[in-house]
C-alpha cells in the first residue's frame, strides 16, 4: 500500500508550495550570480586602473558603491534561501504529519507566485525531477513500507543524501577554481619581469577568484559538518528500532531545516548537471531496500 506521503505530495496545496520554493531558490541563484558579476566588476575596476588613465586617479567611490552593492545582494540571496528553506520545511511538515506553525504567509506567497506564473507553474507541476523538463512532481522517491515512521525517515535520508551528493560535486568544482587561481598567481611570478601591468592583472584576477572560492569552501565545510551530524542521527535511529519514534524524527527534521537556512546555495547549474542521474540512482536504491 502506498504511503500517504506519496499520495499527498502531488496534491495542489503541496505542488503550490513545491513550485514556490523552487522559484525562491531560482531567484536566490539569480542574485548569487549578480553577486559574482559585481565581484568581477570590482576586479575589472582594479585591473582597469592599470590601463585606463582616468581610472588610475579615481577616488575609489565606485569601488565602495559596488562593494556595498555586493553586501546587499548577498543579504538578499540569503533571505531568499531562508524563505525557500521555510517553504521546504512546511512541505515536509504537511507530508510527514508534523506540527505546523505560521504557514499562512508561505501559502499566501505560493498562491501569489502560482497566479503570477501560470504557464511555468503548469509546466513545473506536470513534470518530475528526472524528466527533460525538471519539474516538482513526485518530489520524494517512492519507498515501500507499512511503517509510516520508516517512510518519513527514508524521506529525511533522501534530503540528506541529495545534499551530500550535490555538495560533493560542487566541492570538486570549487577546488578546480582554487587551482586556476593559484595558477594565475603563479603566472604573475613568471611574467613579472616581462610586463608589470600584465602581471598585476593576473594576480588581481587570481586573488579575486581565490577569495570567492575560499569563501565557498568554508561554507561547504560548515554545511558538510552539519550534514554529517544529521547522518549520524540517521545511523543512530537505524541502529535500534526503538529509536525510530516521533521524537527522534522531529529532532532530525530540526537539523535538516536549520541546515537549509544556513545561507549556503549549490548553484542551479550543478543541480541541472547531476539531478537526472541522481534521481535514477535514488530510485534504484529505494527499489532494492526492504521496508
Amino acid at each position: 500500500m502506498k504511503d500517504t506521503i506519496f499520495e499527498r505530495q502531488n496534491d495542489d496545496e503541496v505542488l503550490d508550495l513545491l513550485y514556490s520554493q523552487r522559484v525562491s531558490y531560482d531567484h536566490a541563484e539569480i542574485f548569487n550570480r549578480i553577486g559574482w558579476t559585481m565581484t568581477l566588476l570590482l576586479l575589472f575596476l582594479a585591473v582597469g586602473k592599470l590601463f585606463v588613465p582616468f581610472l588610475e586617479h579615481s577616488s575609489g567611490i565606485v569601488e565602495i558603491i559596488v562593494a556595498v552593492g555586493i553586501f546587499a545582494v548577498d543579504y538578499k540571496t540569503k533571505m531568499l534561501i531562508t524563505w525557500g528553506a521555510e517553504t521546504k520545511g512546511l512541505i515536509d511538515n504537511i507530508l510527514f504529519g508534523f506540527p505546523i506553525q505560521n504557514k499562512e504567509k508561505l501559502i499566501e506567497y505560493a498562491i501569489k507566485i502560482k497566479n503570477k506564473n501560470k504557464e511555468d507553474y503548469k509546466l513545473q507541476t506536470t513534470h518530475k525531477g528526472d524528466d527533460i523538463i525538471r519539474g516538482v512532481r513526485d518530489w520524494y522517491t517512492e519507498y515501500s513500507s507499512d511503517d509510516h515512521y520508516k517512510v518519513i525517515l527514508n524521506c529525511q535520508k533522501e534530503n540528506v543524501w541529495w545534499n551530500v551528493k550535490l555538495v560533493s560535486y560542487y566541492k570538486k568544482i570549487v577546488i578546480s577554481f582554487i587551482g586556476i587561481s593559484v595558477l594565475l598567481v603563479a603566472s604573475f611570478i613568471s611574467y613579472l619581469a616581462i610586463k608589470i601591468d600584465f602581471a598585476w592583472s593576473l594576480i588581481i584576477l587570481g586573488s579575486t577568484i581565490f577569495i570567492r572560492s575560499i569563501e565557498q569552501m568554508i561554507a561547504i565545510t560548515i554545511y558538510t559538518k552539519a550534514m554529517e551530524h544529521a547522518s549520524a542521527k540517521i545511523e543512530l535511529i537505524e541502529a535500534d528500532s526503538n529509536n525510530l519514534n516521533l521524537e527522534s524524527l522531529l529532532s532530525l527534521q530540526k537539523d535538516i531545516e536549520e541546515n537549509r537556512k544556513s545561507g549556503f546555495l549549490v548553484p542551479s547549474w550543478v543541480h541541472y548537471m547531476y539531478s537526472k542521474h541522481l534521481h535514477k540512482e535514488k530510485k534504484e536504491i529505494n527499489e532494492r531496500m526492504v521496508g
